[in-house]
């Protein structure tokens, strides 16, 4: 009974044709009811088939088989075996066309192994490259050409070397063409970026990408072992090049790529490098080949046919998304044949990216199990060319095996191209293909052995035998899916009103054509509700009509907001706590979730923790290796700058000698662990001990303590460092690590040869030995220059043996660093020599034996504590400092200002380390790292303490290599507290004096270098900027200096950054380009009569407003800006009846901004003249098109028609204006 009912269906549908013969069969076989009256299933004469599918073995691109084959050799083999195998007439073969991606030669080459392989010179050789899918394009052009009668007999040959496309470099796009619009740039993103998008987009986790690669290696392992792939593939015997450089023969016979025993769990250990799993696919080298020609010439020439070419079809999506093509592609093709999903079996998509795999297979509703039987490109490789028409060689199952449907579909993974076709092949049992592509060609596989199996099943149904009986594809379906465009359901109507607002059109020009999106479910029932047809400015990531592409192209929030999702339902009860998370959680770290949920990890706390805490980064990564280059560095650096730091306490700070050395306990050790540059070294400078030596004597000064206060001096010591650290922690958690751009070159120039001169100045007087008198006549407190006086009329009381001695001192240390400095390059190791110990270390013996102390020379006797401990704790933020505090305030904010820009410097200089990974230089995070540092350094009365780029570079060029130095520095100076201070007591005062000359002179030798620079460039304003500085601080105080020095500069920023830079602008001749008139090498530009064109290149703020309307008026006068106001009007009226403003810079606006351009505005439409603005924002979602709407600016322009993409475009409204006698608007009816 079922049997005669199936064939009253067939001949209802075809009665007597011989549809209905070969229907039956895979009726029977597939055990299903779909049917199908398609003309696709139909034999002709004139049906393009395939009778040879055959490829080569897919070998990795570096080190596998054809690592050292040719391109033209792998095809020549090839071709070959397709000769060979095919038994036919070369001559009768009349073009072959090879797929391939990156070779600009493929087509001479190909040509070249053809004639090698035996075929005659009368073939055409041709090449097609469309990226990945240039082999499927192969199959369909020679498909065409047989189809239409050009060619008779043709091969679609797919070849690829990717080993000669690394060595390659990639082409780059034309800027000026990228930067018409956001999709144009979209099209030179890399395929990984892409495959990326579509994972972020699409929340495609790491895990799904993991378990689909897995899979496909697991069942291209299988298929292997069981030998499904050794008929496709064809030997090749080449030659290889071993590790010894010789050559060895071998034959290849197996793909390489399938690395058995794959697990989810070994691809998770897999590093992601875009990041997200797609760079393990394995690229290499293959070729592919298919002989293909017209049904009646297969029969004369006796060949087999295995597939027939039905039809194909080309659809694209947005380029930043290219990978779900296939979803609108695989739809199109089939709703073109009256197909659907659920009359395919079985489903191959090509894995270029298992991100774009996965979600193709989710989108279309795929069958996991009849998707990829065999595996796919993430184990087998994916030689590009080669790729598409490997899909079609692969594709076909086990002959004998009962007919199906098949798709074969592949991405065009390449940066300039969106193209995305879908290739439908009627094939072989229960299966269907679908790779990632683009490209749609439709083919029809026929079961040899089926007639014989199942004769007695046709007589059965009492249906005619034919002499030959080849079976067709599966039904058409239960519907039909022809979309319809009168279509107008609430449901397209809704997604028609997103898409619009989505790309920036108001309700009022919103396009009414339809835009539901080509989906198939996979179910009947789903296809037929489903329309499959959408217009291409509907297809998902196209602009909207009428959108406009400048620079303010709108770009959907998120592709996935393109695409109709095929759910619906009610918003969960729980948004609103979802809602609440999302508002919790800032924009960049619920992004930065997302990219970790793609690559594959948890964005942890330790993460955060890790950032923020450098220490626990580079902990990890720490090798006992470095472990003796850290030490030795930092015993160097703690011979160097221990005894300076006694130096900086005792002479400039004024605070005892200890203090100094506290700098070196404290400071450096926060700052390893916090810090972000590995190999900068944190202690008290110069400039900054002058400066809290400069407090303690105004303090001295004022009756608040005597000069031998101590404890005073070392609680003043205190509170400047801590406010001092306050001040740039607090900066650091504010984000204002920008400040450290404020001041100038010339600022800092003229600042730091001052501190240097003065304390030069400064340490003439004790090493002279003019102490006692100094304090006697009140010169101690005074100026640079009092004290040059004092000593040129006091030279000749000088104390002979403290000269001697501080002189020896000083001319030895500068022998000894010019010496270092000239014999460093050729002898590296002479920088481990601790010259300044060595000085110290001798002098204090020489006083302790010749008892220098007895002859008038001062000592540094006992070095103590103030507080008599080592280690007193005492907080600089109490209400008993509050005097000190006030006193501070601005030399510490300076202190702070001087020693940021300074370590800022050095880490820069310095870059990151080659041992240590992930620590990226933060300004924000420095200024916290040296915030903490100083603060906990106050608390124990330390000096203030700062990166310098002289001692880093010394901590470098010693063997340095990570943070630990500066733990190891930390400990070498708190054991020399501990243990080595009484062998301080016989150290000279007069070698610390000489020391602390040479760090004054380090700071002036610079200056004649600067100074020649500016003078060669005519920077005279650098220059008095210099020379105010330098004189204010040596005639008058530190605080003087600083205070005109910081003033002047941020009247200068202030200055520049008020200043209205707008342009008038001007054709240049027989282009369509337009640039600023006034500039020096723009001469000869054509000005539009009756146009004043301006541009706005910035922002508009309050700072830059307030001289807009004056420079508006200057250009309407005179057409520069450069003319005097004395000058007579140039310009006449009817030269500014249009005005047109270019915003392509104003990426901001603010109120005030917004204020004054209304006015401006306002005012041109009293006065009748036409305003237009160019490249402004697109999107009517941005915050510059608010502001424009809501302060009226838009209607009074005269709508949205006087906003448009370019200038060229507001000339030709100007004109149309013009020809139909409009006035923009009325000045009657502009409200005062």
């Amino acid at each position: 009974m079922a049997a005669n009912r199936i064939s009253s269906i067939i001949h209802h549908l075809a009665p007597g044709s011989a549809l209905s013969v070969v229907l039956v069969p895979l009726l029977l076989l597939a055990s299903s009811s779909r049917l199908t009256t398609h003309d696709s299933q139909a034999k002709h004469d004139d049906d393009v088939v395939i009778t040879l599918a055959i490829r080569t073995p897919l070998t990795r691109a570096v080190k596998g088989g054809f690592k050292d084959t040719s391109f033209e050799f792998i095809v020549m083999a090839l071709l070959e075996q397709v000769r060979e195998r095919s038994g036919i007439d070369p001559s009768l073969v009349e073009e072959i066309i090879v797929g391939n991606a990156w070779n600009d030669a493929a087509a001479g080459r190909l040509r070249a192994a053809a004639l090698a392989a035996g075929f005659p010179n009368t073939l055409a050789c041709s090449s097609i490259s469309r990226m990945c899918a240039s082999g499927l394009s192969a199959t369909a052009d020679v498909a065409r050409a047989i189809a239409c009668d050009s060619v008779k007999v043709g091969i679609a040959c797919g070849a690829e070397s990717m080993t000669e496309n690394a060595a390659q470099p990639p082409k780059s796009a034309d800027r000026a063409v990228l930067g018409r619009c956001v999709e144009a740039a979209d099209s030179a993103q890399p395929m990984g970026w892409t495959s990326e998008n579509v994972s972020r987009d699409f929340d495609i986790s790491r895990r799904a990408m993991d378990e689909f690669a897995a899979e496909s290696f697991r069942r291209a392992e299988a298929a292997q072992k069981d030998g499904l792939f050794d008929d496709e593939i064809v030997p090749v015997a080449t030659r290889v090049k071993g590790p010894d450089e010789e050559l060895k023969d071998v034959t290849l016979t197996r793909d390489e790529g399938i690395r058995l025993g794959t697990t989810v769990e070994s691809l998770a250990k897999i590093r992601p490098a875009f990041p997200q799993w797609g760079p393990n696919t394995t690229a290499g080298n293959a070729s592919a080949a298919l002989l293909m020609m017209k049904r009646s010439t297969a029969r004369k020439l006796g060949q087999p046919i295995l597939a027939k070419y039905v039809g194909s079809t080309v659809a694209g999506v947005a380029p930043r998304i290219m990978g779900i093509g296939p979803t609108v592609a695989i739809p199109k093709l089939l709703s073109q044949h009256g197909l659907s999903l659920a009359d395919m079996d079985v489903v191959e998509i090509n894995e270029a990216f298992s991100s774009m795999a996965v979600y193709c297979r989710d989108k279309l509703g795929l069958d996991k199990e009849k998707m990829n039987p065999r595996g796919g490109a993430i184990a087998l490789g994916h030689p590009h060319g080669t790729t598409g028409v490997r899909l079609v060689v692969t594709g076909w199952p086990l002959a004998g095996q009962a007919p199906i449907i098949g798709i074969i579909s592949h991405v065009l993974c390449w940066q300039l191209t969106d193209d995305s076709t879908a290739k439908t092949a009627h094939v072989g049992p229960n299966a269907v293909w679908v790779f990632p592509l683009g490209l749609e060609l439709i083919l029809h596989r026929f079961g040899a052995r089926l007639r014989h199996r199942h004769m007695p099943a046709l007589a059965a149904l009492g249906l005619p035998l034919l002499a030959e009986t080849e079976t067709l594809e599966n039904g058409r379906g239960r519907a039909g899916l022809v979309h319809d465009d009168s279509d107008d359901s609430d449901e397209d109507d809704d997604d028609s009103s997103m898409n619009g607002s989505q790309h920036g059109e108001s309700p009022g020009r919103r396009s009414q054509t339809p835009s539901s999106m080509a989906d198939s479910s996979g179910t009947a029932a789903a296809a037929e509700s489903t329309p499959l047809v959408r217009p291409a400015a509907a297809l998902p990531g196209h602009l909207a009509p009428r959108s406009r592409h400048g620079t303010f192209s709108p770009r959907p929030p998120s592709p996935r907001d393109t695409v109709t999702s095929v759910e619906s339902g009610a918003s969960s009860a729980d948004d609103w706590k979802r809602w609440l998370r999302g508002r919790m959680r800032t924009r960049k770290m619920d992004h930065s979730h997302r990219l970790a949920q793609q690559a594959g990890f948890r964005f942890t706390p330790l993460m955060y923790l890790a950032y923020y805490v450098p220490f626990f980064n580079w902990i990890g990564q720490y090798k006992l290796q470095y472990l003796k280059g850290d030490f030795v560095s930092a015993l160097t650096m703690a011979s160097f700058y221990l005894p300076m730091a006694l130096s900086l306490a005792s002479n400039l700070s004024h605070v005892p000698p200890i203090h100094g050395l506290y700098s070196f306990v404290f400071n450096p050790f926060i700052y390893a662990l916090l810090g972000s540059c590995p190999q900068m070294v944190v202690g008290p400078e110069a400039a900054g001990s002058l400066l809290v030596g400069s407090v303690v004597r105004n303090s001295v000064d004022s009756g608040q303590g005597g000069e031998n206060d101590a404890l005073l001096h070392a609680q003043i010591c205190g509170v400047v460092a801590g406010m001092a650290g306050a001040t740039v922690l607090i900066a650091g958690i504010a984000r204002l690590g920008f400040l450290d751009s404020v001041l100038s070159r010339p600022f800092l120039r003229g600042f730091i040869s001052a501190v240097g001169f003065v304390i030069a100045v400064d340490q003439l007087v004790p090493e002279l030995g003019l102490n006692g008198l100094a304090d006697d006549t009140g010169v101690s407190h005074g100026s640079s220059v009092d004290k040059i006086r004092f000593i040129f009329g006091n030279a000749h009381k000088a104390h002979m043996p403290t000269l001697a001695i501080s002189g020896i001192s000083f001319l030895v240390i500068m022998v000894c660093r010019e010496l270092k400095r000239r014999l460093e390059p050729r002898f590296p190791s002479v920088v481990f020599i601790p010259d300044r110990f060595l000085i110290v270390a001798a002098s204090a013996i020489l006083c302790a034996r010749l008892r220098w102390d007895e002859q008038g020379v001062d000592i540094l006797g006992e070095v103590k504590s103030a507080t008599g401990g080592l280690f007193a704790f005492r907080w600089p933020f109490q209400l008993a400092h509050m005097r000190h505090i006030r006193d501070a305030m601005s030399t510490s904010f300076l202190i702070a200002l001087l020693g940021f820009f300074e370590s800022s410097v050095a880490a820069k200089s310095l870059g990151g380390s080659d041992t240590i990974q992930g620590m990226e230089l933060s300004a924000n995070r420095e200024m916290i790292a040296l915030g903490v540092a100083n603060l906990i350094g106050a608390s124990f009365m330390s000096l203030p303490a700062f990166g310098g780029y002289g001692r880093s570079k010394v901590n470098k060029s010693t063997g340095g290599k990570s943070p630990m130095s500066s733990i190891f520095l930390s400990l070498i100076s708190l054991l020399s507290i501990l243990f080595l201070l009484p062998e301080f007591y016989y150290l000279p005062k007069p070698v610390l004096s000489s020391m602390i000359s040479v760090v004054a002179w380090s700071l002036i030798e610079e200056a004649p270098h600067d100074i020649s620079f500016f003078v060669r460039i005519r920077g005279w304003k650098e220059l008095l900027l210099m020379a105010i500085i330098f004189l204010s601080t040596i005639f008058y105080s530190l605080a003087l200096g600083i205070a005109l020095g910081i003033g002047i500069s941020l009247l200068l920023v202030i200055k520049h950054s008020t200043r209205p830079r707008i342009q008038i602008l001007g054709r240049i001749p027989g282009t369509n380009r337009f640039e600023n008139a006034e500039s020096d090498q723009q001469r000869g530009l054509e000005f539009i009569e009756g146009c004043l064109i301006v541009k706005i290149p910035e922002p508009l703020t309050f700072a830059n407003t307030g001289e807009l309307k004056a420079r508006l008026r200057r250009l309407e006068l005179y057409g520069t800006g450069d003319a005097h106001p004395a000058l007579p009007r140039i310009r006449s009226h009817e030269s500014n009846s249009n005005i047109i403003f270019d915003i392509h810079g104003v990426t901001s606006i603010d109120g005030s901004g917004t204020q004054v351009l209304e006015e401006i505005v306002r005012s041109y439409r009293q006065r009748g003249v036409r305003v237009f603005f160019s490249r402004g924002p697109a999107r009517r979602n941005h915050p510059t098109w608010h502001l424009l709407e809501r302060s009226g600016i838009v209607d009074l322009c005269g709508g949205e028609s006087h906003f448009v993409m370019d200038v060229e475009e507001a000339l030709r409204w100007t004109e149309y204006e013009e020809s139909i006698g409009r006035r923009s608007v009325n000045s009657n009816n502009v409200r005062d």
